[in-house]
């Protein structure tokens, strides 16, 4: 792969046995109002000799314009953001494919709960797709920003995504494990819930870079799950990895 990467040191474990049982929260759906029908009285009989009436047109409703984007206003171009859907890389064998599943899959759990580290249905599955030093520091991330108010959100423009490096997919039948190299774009925005005077959140931190980040795996009854990962390189204030 022509680097090494560098190993990162998973925070301790800290509260593990508070986000990885939880209990899950049911909602109600609200019934749409009845309608009833408007009652019309019967017409009042006459004798008088019936007249020809002229039928009524009713005109048809105005048409609206779809709205137009001012010449001006060029829309932005930003790399792709759906990682859930397959494609990206078409000539992966199917071991192959479910270790780049396996990768996305924990990314996105992990951010859906970094989004909001107070659902405590979304903290209960993370061990479906990480375990070990994986699962470990996800529980403290999560534990810290849970003790101090904090929690992460999608920037309205650029969302996080991640992308693979397929020719960097290391897979060993033998001894159940894998590993996989990826770009991944942190532009998640930081904040402190309700941390400013008039309540509303505090950005604690709003830069954007990418990140090549390379993820190990552990197959447990059959299923790829993230057990480990080092940061490789950062870019920072990039949009994408210059090598991707």
């Amino acid at each position: 792969m022509g680097r090494r990467a560098r190993t990162v040191v998973a925070r301790p474990l800290v509260v593990i046995a508070l986000v990885l049982f939880a209990a899950a929260c049911d909602g109600d759906d609200d019934a749409a109002p009845p309608t009833s029908a408007a009652i019309t009285p019967p017409p009042v009989p006459t004798t008088a000799a019936p007249t020809a009436t002229t039928p009524t047109t009713v005109p048809a409703p105005p048409t609206t314009a779809a709205p137009t984007l001012p010449a001006e206003t060029p829309a932005p171009t930003v790399p792709p953001s759906d990682t859930t859907q397959p494609g990206d890389s078409p000539d992966l064998t199917p071991d192959e494919r479910a270790v780049v599943d396996a990768m996305r899959a924990s990314w996105a759990d992990l951010n859906a709960v970094l989004l909001d580290p107070t659902d405590d249905q979304l903290v209960a599955a993370l061990p479906l797709t990480r375990t070990g030093d994986a699962l470990a520091a996800a529980a403290q991330i999560v534990a810290e920003d849970r003790s101090l108010g904090r929690r992460s959100v999608t920037h309205p423009e650029f969302p996080a995504w991640v992308r693979e490096y397929p020719d960097t997919i290391e897979i060993d039948t033998e001894s159940g494990t894998a590993a996989i190299e990826y770009c991944r774009l942190g532009s998640n925005i930081y904040v402190e819930v309700g941390g400013n005077p008039d309540e509303t959140d505090r950005v604690i931190d709003d830069t954007i870079s990418t990140y090549r980040e390379r993820d190990t795996f552990i197959s447990q009854n059959g299923v790829w799950l993230k057990s480990g990962g080092t940061t490789v390189e950062k870019f920072k204030g990039e949009m994408t990895c210059p090598d991707l």
